[in-house]
Parts: structure tokens; C-alpha cells; sequence
């Protein structure tokens, strides 16, 4: 079979943007038209002209949309929609690439961001209770004055994450790299530090009820007398806690 118009050419696009789609959990649609004839040649616009990015839920629930104009990607679609007060909870976004976003005051709730990049991102003021961050990059994101009750993130990288004011209780956040992160005023009711890397991190003024850091080095970390009275603190690694030459960042 001869293919004319550039047929081969245009259908390899097509199965990129579709592949996009899937690996992204997007709908992408083409909206122009593809007409076979008898000898097989294609009409209508070109596959990139007119795309659609929709962010949705796990179930597939379409939570927000736009048209994929000029530069628009995903992560900008997001912080469109977050700029526009959409409720964004329950949204399918693993992978999604946020670093150096804004996305201060937003609703993520039980939100899937297993694997994404949210280095230098500004989450400040925003709700992400529930959702799940497992194995996220975010180092040195902004998280202040945010709900992120029970959330999940464990073997994530949050060094240098500041979540000053925040609610963390009842959350997970075991075996992961927490260098130097803040944790000045936050909840930390019940959370799971096990096994954490956390050299260096500020606790001041934190609510370490229950707060499980059985396993995790604590290099550099200084808790109040009622700090350590409240918390977990067996098999914890304090070896050369006030030695600034152990501090390496």
C-alpha cells in the first residue's frame, strides 16, 4: 500500500501525542479529521493545532481543561487552574513536573503526586491532606502554613524543605532525605520519621507528640526537654549531635 500526504510522518505524531496521554494519565485529543480514502491520504489540520490537556481525577473525572496553545504543558495548565480557585482534589498527577512553580493556595487533596518534581515549588497556604508523595523530589520547596494531614511521602527528598506552620500530623515520612529542613511551628502529631535522614532539621516550637524517629539520624537536631519526653526516640541516631564538624551539608 502506497502512503501519500505525508501519512507516515502524521501518524507518528498522533501515536506520540496518544503516548504522551497515557504515560501522563491526560486526555489529549485531536480535534481536526483524519480521512482515509481508497489511497490512503489524510485531510484536515495538521495533529499539533489543536490539542486539549485535561488534568483528572483517578476514576476520570475531568477537573479542569484548556487547549494546548503555544507553550502550555501540563504543569502550566495546573497553575492556571489554581490561580482560578479550581478544586483540584483527587487529581492523577504522577511524574508531573511543578519545579520552580507557584502554586500557593491551592486544593490538592488526596492528590497523587507519586515521582513528581517539585523542587523550588511554592506550595505556601495550600491543602494537601491525604495525598501521596512518595519518592517526590522537592528539595527546597516552600510548604508554610499548609494542611497536609496524613500525606505520604515516603522516600521522598524534602532537604531544605520549608514547612514552617504547617499541620503534618498523622502523615508518613520514612526513609527519606530530610537535610536541613524546617520544621518551626508544625504539627507533627503521630507522624512516621523512621529511618529519615533528618541532619541538621529545626524543630522549634513543633508538636513532636508520638513522633516515631526510631531509626533515623538526627545529626545536628536539638528538641526541648518536653520534645523528648514526647516522642519516639528508640534506637534514634544522636552521635555527634552537637558537633557542628558531623554537620555536612
Amino acid at each position: 500500500m502506497v502512503f501519500t500526504n505525508g501519512w507516515d510522518n502524521k501518524m507518528s505524531k498522533l501515536k506520540l501525542i496518544i503516548l504522551l496521554g497515557v504515560l501522563l494519565n491526560i486526555s489529549i485529543t485531536y480535534a481536526g479529521h483524519i480521512n482515509i480514502d481508497g489511497i490512503s491520504t489524510i485531510s484536515g489540520t495538521t495533529l499539533n493545532e489543536i490539542e486539549v490537556i485535561q488534568i483528572k481525577s483517578k476514576d476520570g473525572t475531568v477537573l479542569y481543561e484548556a487547549n494546548k496553545n503555544g507553550n502550555n504543558t501540563l504543569a502550566s495548565v495546573l497553575v492556571e487552574a489554581v490561580k482560578n480557585g479550581i478544586d483540584l482534589r483527587n487529581a492523577y498527577l504522577p511524574k508531573i513536573n511543578l519545579s520552580h512553580q507557584s502554586i500557593e493556595n491551592s486544593i490538592l487533596e488526596y492528590t497523587n503526586l507519586r515521582q513528581a518534581n517539585l523542587s523550588e515549588s511554592n506550595f505556601n497556604n495550600s491543602n494537601l491532606s491525604g495525598s501521596d508523595l512518595t519518592l517526590v523530589k522537592a528539595k527546597r520547596a516552600v510548604m508554610t502554613n499548609s494542611n497536609m494531614l496524613a500525606i505520604r511521602a515516603v522516600k521522598a527528598n524534602l532537604a531544605y524543605v520549608d514547612f514552617t506552620g504547617s499541620d503534618l500530623s498523622d502523615s508518613v515520612l520514612a526513609n527519606g532525605n530530610m537535610k536541613y529542613t524546617i520544621f518551626s511551628g508544625t504539627n507533627l502529631v503521630n507522624v512516621d520519621f523512621r529511618s529519615s535522614d533528618l541532619t541538621g532539621a529545626k524543630f522549634s516550637n513543633s508538636n513532636l507528640e508520638r513522633t516515631d524517629f526510631r531509626g533515623a539520624n538526627l545529626l545536628g537536631v536539638e528538641f526541648s526537654t518536653k520534645q523528648i519526653s514526647e516522642a519516639i526516640l528508640d534506637k534514634a541516631d544522636w552521635f555527634c549531635r552537637k558537633s557542628l564538624k558531623c554537620m555536612k551539608k
